[in-house]
C-alpha cells in the first residue's frame, strides 16, 4: 500500500498558494470528480498532489476536474478538498442506461405520435435542419436508413476520438434507439418518423458495449455538447444520487441556453433518478398507450413531464426497427418535441420552452383533474398543443415610471438617456418566461409595428425593447419590463409618443389592454418662460421711460450675451424686424436690448433693458409695443417668449364736459346768453384765441358754418374763446356767447351743436361734443 506523508496540513507557499501535501508514488486507482468555483488550474493541481498530468483532466466549461489518486480513502478525499477553490469532493461512481427488455409484440408508431400530438404539430412545423439534437448515449448508427445524412460529428468521450457525420458509433444499440424517437426523417416512405423530421443528431458517445458510464464521462460528454451547438441533450441514464460535478455541468450548459432532458428512471419507486431530478432538466417519466403511468416509470415531485414509453416502436442499430420500453424512450419525445416548439417559437428563450411545454401538457385521467401530480408531472407531452396553442396571453398596467419618477414621462436633452420601467399583472393563463414574454413597440392606432413611432430609429436599439425582468411570472403575478431610450440629438423640440404593448413571440400580440405609452419630451435648445417686467408706461411727447423684462431659460442651451436678443413682433406673432404700432423713432433699433447677464445656463434667469421715448406728434391713445426673443442667426422663440406693453399717448388737446346753462326759450327778437365748461383733459394748456368754442353738425362732424340755425343767428362759427387767458391741464375752462332770435323762424325746437376746436391743430375729440335745444314761440 502505497503511504501518504505524514504532513496533512496545507503548507503556504511563498508566492501566496497553497501547497497540499504530495503523494507517494504508485499506479491511480480511485478517480475523483473535484468540483472547482472557477476554472481549475492543471498545473497547479498535479504540483500540489504530486501526480503526473496523466492523472488529471481539467473540465473548464463545468469547472470541474477528474483526478486519480493511488488509494480510496478520507484522507484522499481531505487532501483534494484543500485545494484551493474547491466546492466539492466526490468519487466518480458508474451510471447505468434506462431500458427495460424488448416487447416481442410490436405496437403501432402511431399510436406514440399520436398520444404527443405529433400529428397536429407536423401540420405547422416539421422541425429545422439548424437544430442539433445531442444524445448521450452509447453513439448513434449514422448508417441506418432513417437516420442517414442527418447525424453530425460527434465525440467518443471513452477513447477521446472523434465521430465521423453519418458513421456507426454505435455498440449497444440504446443510443440508435433513443435517435430515432427524437429524430428519425420524416416524409420520406422509409421506416418510421421521429417527433422532429429535420433536426440533426450528434453522437455523444459516453457508455461502453455495456450500457455503463462514469459520472466523468457524463459531465464530460455534457461540456462538449454544449460547446459544439447542441440545441438539446437527451440523456436516457442516471443514478440514484446527486453528484455536484454532474449538477456543474449541467447548469454550465443550461447557462449557454442549452436544454436538457433526463428520463426519470425505470426503478418504479417514488424517487426521481439523477440527472432528470436537478432544476435545469426536463425530468420525463413513461405512461404506456393508455395513458397510465408505466409501472417501471420512477416519480416524484422533480417530475415535468410523461411521454410513451411502453413498446415505443424506433430505429435499431445495424438497421431494422425495433420496440422498446423504458423511460428511456421517453425522454427523446420530448427533446423532439423541444426543438419542434423552437421551430415555431423561434425567439423562446430555453425557460420559455420549458414553460409551453408544461402548459400545453395534456391532463390524464390518472391526474384525477389536477394541474400537476408527482406520478405525471405537468402531464402527458403534447407537441401539437405547444406549436398552436399555449393558453391565453392578457396583462394590465399596474405601475410605469422613467428615471424622472413615477408616473412621469422622461425630458432628454440630445445626447440624455433616460430608463423607463412598466409593470405588467398577469391576467391570461400562460405562465410569461423571458424570451417569449417581450416588451414591444405599437403605433397609436394599436396597429402592431415593428419599427419605432414617431421617434426616431436609433432612439432605440430594437423593435423589441425589452424581456421579461423575472425568471417567470404565473397567472396572477406581476411581471416588469425595462429599457433605456437615447436622444440622439437633432430633433425638434416638442414631444415624441414611445407606444408600447406586450407580445409572446412565435404566438401572439397581447391585447390592446396591455398597451401604454410615454410621451418623451425634447426641450427646445432656445426656449424661454417670462417671469416679470415693468409696468406699462404713459408717455407725453418728449418723454422717455426705461422698459425691462425677464426670462428663465427654459431650453438646453446656454444664452449668451450678443446671441439671444430682445426683438420687436407683431401682434399676430409674426416675427418683424421694425416695431408695431410704433415710429421707427420709438425706438433706435429692431432689437430693442441684449442680455445684462454674459451668459444666463438653463434654469437661471435673464434680464433685457431698453428705453423708450415719445417722439412726440403721435395720435391720443394706446400704443402696443410687442417683444419677443431670438437667437440671433439661429432662430426666433417660440411664442411663449413674447410680451407687449401698452404704452399711453395723452391727447394734447381732451377735454371733460362739467356743465352748461339751460336751455333757452325765444321770442322773436330776443337775445340770451349761454355758458359751458370743460376740464382740460390733455397735455397742452389752453390759451385764450387758440382753443374755442365752435359750431358741429348733429352728425359730429366737423363743419365751419351753422346747422339749422340762420346764418346771423350767431356772429360767426366760432361761438366763443376761453374766457380766461390760459387754462393748464387738469384746471378748467369757460365760454360764454350771446344768442338773439332774429326773428321769421318757425316756432318749435332749433337744436345747437357745440364742440372745443384748437384752432389750427386739431378739433377736440366727440367727447367735447354738447349741444342746446332752442325752443322758438
Amino acid at each position: 500500500m502505497s503511504t501518504l506523508r505524514p504532513l496533512l496540513l496545507a503548507i503556504a507557499l511563498a508566492g501566496g498558494g497553497w501547497l497540499v501535501p504530495a503523494l507517494a508514488s504508485g499506479d491511480a486507482t480511485t478517480q475523483y470528480l473535484v468540483t472547482f468555483t472557477t476554472e481549475p488550474n492543471e498545473a497547479l493541481i498535479t504540483h500540489a498532489l504530486d501526480v503526473s498530468a496523466r492523472d488529471v483532466e481539467v473540465n473548464a466549461t463545468a469547472n470541474v476536474a477528474t483526478i486519480r489518486l493511488p488509494e480510496t480513502s478520507s484522507t484522499n478525499t481531505a487532501l483534494l478538498a484543500a485545494l484551493p477553490g474547491v466546492s466539492s469532493v466526490e468519487e466518480d461512481g458508474p451510471i447505468q442506461l434506462f431500458r427495460t427488455p424488448n416487447d416481442p409484440n410490436v405496437s403501432s408508431q402511431s399510436t406514440a405520435l399520436t398520444q404527443v400530438g405529433a400529428y397536429n404539430a407536423w401540420d405547422y412545423v416539421q422541425g429545422k435542419t439548424t437544430a442539433t439534437i445531442a444524445v448521450l448515449d452509447t453513439g448513434i448508427d449514422g448508417t441506418h436508413e432513417d437516420l442517414t445524412g442527418k447525424v453530425v460529428a460527434g465525440k467518443n468521450i471513452l477513447t477521446g476520438a472523434a465521430i465521423s457525420a453519418n458513421s456507426d458509433s454505435d455498440d449497444n444499440g440504446h443510443g440508435t434507439n433513443i435517435a430515432g424517437v427524437a429524430a428519425a426523417t420524416g416524409n420520406n416512405s422509409v421506416g418510421i418518423a421521429g417527433v422532429d423530421w429535420n433536426a440533426r443528431l450528434m453522437p455523444v458517445k459516453a457508455f461502453n458495449s455495456e450500457g455503463v458510464a462514469t459520472t466523468s464521462d457524463i459531465v464530460d460528454g455534457i461540456s462538449y455538447a454544449a460547446s459544439n451547438g447542441a440545441t438539446v441533450i437527451v440523456m436516457s441514464f442516471g443514478r440514484s444520487t446527486p453528484s455536484d460535478a454532474l449538477e456543474a455541468a449541467i447548469n454550465a450548459a443550461a447557462n449557454q441556453g442549452i436544454l436538457l432532458v433526463a428520463a426519470s428512471g425505470n426503478d418504479g419507486t417514488g424517487s426521481v433518478n439523477y440527472p432528470a431530478a436537478y432544476s435545469n432538466v426536463i425530468g420525463v417519466g413513461a405512461v404506456d398507450s393508455s395513458n397510465n403511468r408505466a409501472s417501471f416509470s420512477s416519480y416524484g415531485p422533480e417530475l415535468d413531464l410523461v411521454a410513451p414509453g411502453v413498446s415505443v416502436y424506433t430505429t435499431a442499430d445495424g438497421g431494422g426497427y425495433t420496440s422498446v420500453s423504458g423511460t428511456s424512450l421517453a425522454a427523446p419525445f420530448v427533446a423532439g418535441a423541444i426543438t419542434v416548439t423552437k421551430d415555431f417559437h423561434s425567439s423562446a428563450a430555453r425557460a420559455a420552452v420549458t414553460s409551453i411545454l408544461q402548459d400545453t401538457a395534456a391532463t390524464v385521467s390518472g391526474m384525477n383533474g389536477a394541474s400537476r401530480t408527482d406520478e405525471y408531472g405537468h402531464g402527458l407531452l403534447n407537441v401539437g398543443n405547444a406549436v398552436t396553442t399555449a393558453g391565453s396571453y392578457s396583462g394590465t398596467v399596474t405601475y410605469w415610471s422613467s428615471s424622472d419618477g413615477a408616473y412621469t414621462y422622461p425630458s432628454l436633452n440630445d445626447g440624455e438617456t433616460a430608463t423607463l420601467s412598466i409593470q405588467y399583472l398577469n391576467t391570461g393563463t400562460s405562465r410569461w418566461f423571458p424570451g417569449l414574454v417581450n416588451l414591444g413597440l405599437v403605433d397609436t392606432n394599436f396597429n402592431y409595428r415593428f419599427d419605432s413611432y414617431q421617434l426616431a430609429s436609433n432612439w432605440l436599439s430594437t423593435n423589441r425593447l425589452a424581456t421579461l425582468n423575472e425568471a417567470s411570472v404565473a397567472p396572477g403575478e406581476t411581471g416588469s419590463f425595462t429599457f433605456t431610450i437615447r436622444n440622439p440629438g437633432g430633433l425638434a423640440g416638442g414631444n415624441y409618443r414611445l407606444d408600447v404593448g406586450l407580445v409572446a413571440d412565435g404566438i401572439t400580440w397581447f391585447p390592446r389592454a396591455s398597451h401604454a405609452y410615454w410621451d418623451v419630451t425634447v426641450p427646445q435648445a432656445y426656449a424661454a418662460q417670462w417671469v416679470s417686467q415693468s409696468p406699462y408706461p404713459t408717455l407725453t411727447d418728449g418723454q422717455s421711460t426705461a422698459f425691462s423684462i425677464a426670462y428663465r431659460n427654459t431650453g438646453s442651451a446656454t444664452w449668451t450675451r450678443g446671441t439671444v436678443n430682445l426683438g420687436t413682433v407683431d401682434t399676430n406673432f409674426r416675427y418683424r424686424l421694425d416695431g408695431y404700432g410704433l415710429a421707427h423713432d420709438w425706438l433706435s433699433a429692431n432689437r430693442p436690448a441684449q442680455l445684462n447677464e454674459s451668459s444666463v445656463a438653463p434654469g437661471a434667469v435673464g434680464t433685457f433693458t431698453f428705453t423708450v421715448r415719445n417722439p412726440g406728434g403721435l395720435a391720443g391713445g394706446n400704443h402696443r409695443l410687442d417683444v419677443g426673443l431670438v437667437a440671433d442667426g439661429i432662430t426666433w422663440f417660440s411664442r411663449a417668449s413674447h410680451a407687449y406693453w401698452d404704452i399711453t399717448v395723452p391727447e394734447a388737446y381732451s377735454a371733460q364736459w362739467l356743465g352748461q346753462t339751460i336751455y333757452p326759450t325765444l321770442g322773436s327778437g330776443e337775445a340770451t346768453y349761454g355758458s359751458i365748461q370743460y376740464r382740460n383733459t390733455g397735455s397742452a394748456t389752453w390759451y385764450q384765441g387758440t382753443v374755442n368754442l365752435g359750431l358741429v353738425d348733429t352728425n359730429y362732424r366737423y363743419r365751419l358754418d351753422s346747422y339749422e340755425l340762420a346764418s346771423n343767428w350767431l356772429s360767426g362759427n366760432r361761438l366763443a374763446t376761453l374766457t380766461e387767458s390760459a387754462v393748464a391741464p387738469g384746471q378748467v375752462g369757460t365760454f360764454t356767447f350771446r344768442l338773439a332770435n332774429p326773428g321769421g323762424l318757425s316756432t318749435g325746437n332749433h337744436r345747437l351743436d357745440v364742440g372745443l376746436v384748437a384752432d389750427g391743430i386739431t378739433w377736440f375729440s366727440q367727447a367735447t361734443h354738447a349741444y342746446w335745444d332752442v325752443t322758438v314761440r
